[in-house]
């Protein structure tokens, strides 16, 4: 097998270039294609993870969209103008370019990019996606962002950043990633685990007894009472599932249910 990767060039309604990639095989034309959606502070190759996890997808016999969000990876727009419903514009974008050229569309989200695919699923011009799979998502902005009950969250919103977007709009946050006062504002009003009794498509969701970023509770607690989820608690995973034997097991399971 063959694999190819293309550029395709996708513009959004507000003029933003999405920076993307499309993995396919050579002589091969698929009506299925799966949409990627990375986390936040990374980037579409998802340090390795997507790459790995969409030639998996290409050999099932389905294309792979991947993209930049806004703010980050090889996006052109500084993570100071990254917000939540501008991540939910280049989301929506992307997801009309695949339905412009496939049948099948199926989506999996990672950590934030999982709330902005819940976040779509609260529009009432949702898209008919087939399958969406989320891999330790972000349902709780609160919890995990600007009330924190984890350390991770509490350290990159911390009194004094808080204080400092705030009052000057803006706030180093990680690394060089720079946080807005609206992108804060959003987190601290918009709830993406209201999306979830909107689910009525078949929904995978992976998450890690041992995640120290995002926490499980958020996934036990929202998670059980809808019949289209299934929810998948790895045992000792972390987040992203670094470890290789529960990155293989999320990605091949992904796989087959996506395929099946």
């Amino acid at each position: 097998m063959k694999f190819i990767q293309d550029k395709p060039k996708i513009k959004t309604a507000d003029g933003h270039s999405l920076s993307t990639i499309l993995d396919s095989e050579k002589n091969r034309k698929s009506n299925t294609i799966a949409l990627l959606v990375h986390g936040i502070f990374t980037d579409k190759y998802e340090k390795g993870r997507f790459d790995r996890l969409s030639n998996k997808l290409v050999m099932s016999g389905s294309d792979v969209l991947r993209f930049d969000f806004r703010g980050h990876g090889k996006s052109s727009v500084p993570s100071s103008q990254f917000t939540v419903l501008g991540s939910l514009n280049d989301y929506l974008t992307a997801l009309d370019w695949c339905f412009e050229k496939y049948e099948n569309i199926n989506v999996v989200g990672s950590s934030f990019g999982g709330s902005v695919v819940l976040l779509e699923r609260l529009l009432n011009s949702k898209k008919k996606i087939q399958k969406i799979v989320l891999l330790n998502p972000v349902i709780d902005y609160q919890g995990t962002f600007t009330d924190a009950i984890l350390d991770w969250g509490k350290e990159i919103f911390s009194e004094k950043n808080i204080l400092e977007i705030m009052k000057v709009g803006k706030s180093k946050i990680v690394d060089d990633f720079i946080a807005s006062k609206d992108f804060y504002i959003q987190l601290s009003v918009l709830f993406p685990y209201l999306a979830i009794e909107k689910i009525n498509i078949p929904c995978l969701v992976f998450h890690g007894t041992k995640d120290d970023k995002v926490s499980i509770s958020f996934a036990k607690k929202y998670f059980v009472d809808n019949v289209n989820v299934k929810l998948d608690i790895v045992d000792g995973a972390g987040h992203a599932f670094k470890e290789e034997v529960y990155e293989n097991h999320v990605h091949n399971s992904t796989v087959d249910w996506l395929t099946k």
